[in-house]
């Protein structure tokens, strides 16, 4: 979908147009704030699989930069440890050794046990950065080991953190997962709910309706009406994909996300009333 004003405007009337006959039997005065959600809906899709493409790219950078830290841990521990044996060697002798260095224009004198100190400041940054690379893994692409470091403390200054809590990844991020295409039906589905015929009746055939707003939005004919029909009831009967995502709506409204408690049932299933068998 187009990200500019005009061209926003532009695609919105030709997602309308196209849908108008699958929507032919909803109220007349709702049928464009019908249409609109919807659309947002959508977009909010291509904006999850936006982000889950962009876990997925950033996931080799993280483990080089990973690497590299430990490289450049390893070279500084081992300069430290050489630093360490000779300061214990020549203790007293080193006491008025000092390297020039200049900082902001000025000459200062950095002390011998200066410098250690600076290895040993060096060495932690190192270990924590390690750790933030982990952090920054999307949870669903981790390895096994990396779920493991994603346990360990950072330090913080409100208290240690655990690793792999510094980023929320509130969106799917596994590349052949169909959480992202299983939440727009189920928030295709509550959109619906909301919305009556032209009797006062709620509208008919979602699955019917679903299936074609993949088409029109994404140009996406595998999700046929069976499919959808299918989805609807397992969300009928499961709820909705088990991840915490919440997508605000332009009326600030929260829309619907991934995860969401289930609605509509006493026993906190998710009701989908427009879920019909197909005559």
């Amino acid at each position: 979908m187009a990200s500019g004003t005009a061209d926003k405007l532009f695609v919105f009337d030709v997602f309308a147009h196209r849908m108008k006959p699958e929507l032919a039997v909803v109220r007349q005065s709702e049928l464009t704030p019908l249409l609109k959600s919807l659309f947002r809906i959508a977009e909010k899709k291509v904006h999850l699989e936006k982000m889950r493409d962009l876990s997925l790219r950033d996931v080799k950078g993280l483990r080089r930069f990973r690497k590299e830290i430990i490289a450049a841990g390893r070279g500084i521990k081992k300069a430290l440890g050489i630093l360490k044996n000779t300061q214990r060697r020549y203790g007293d002798a080193l006491s008025n050794v000092a390297v020039e260095d200049t900082v902001d224009g000025e000459l200062i004198l950095i002390s011998f046990d200066e410098i250690v100190q600076y290895l040993e400041d060096a060495l932690e940054v190192a270990g924590t950065e390690r750790l933030v690379a982990v952090g920054q893994i999307h949870t669903q692409l981790r390895s096994g080991y990396e779920k493991k470091l994603a346990k360990k403390k950072l330090p913080s200054p409100g208290g240690e953190v655990e690793a792999g809590s510094i980023d929320p990844h509130d969106h799917p991020a596994r590349e052949r997962s169909p959480d992202i295409d299983h939440w727009f039906i189920g928030a295709a589905a509550r959109c619906l709910d909301k919305y009556r015929t032209a009797e006062g009746k709620p509208i008919p055939r979602y699955d019917k309706i679903i299936s074609k707003l993949f088409e029109v939005a994404f140009n996406d004919r595998t999700r046929d009406v069976e499919n959808i029909r299918t989805e609807l009831g397992r969300q009928k009967e499961s709820g909705s994909p088990c991840i915490d995502f919440h997508l605000i709506g332009e009326d600030n409204e929260v829309m619907s996300g991934l995860g969401q408690k289930p609605i509509g049932k006493r026993s906190g299933r998710t009701k989908l009333s427009g879920q019909k068998r197909k005559k």
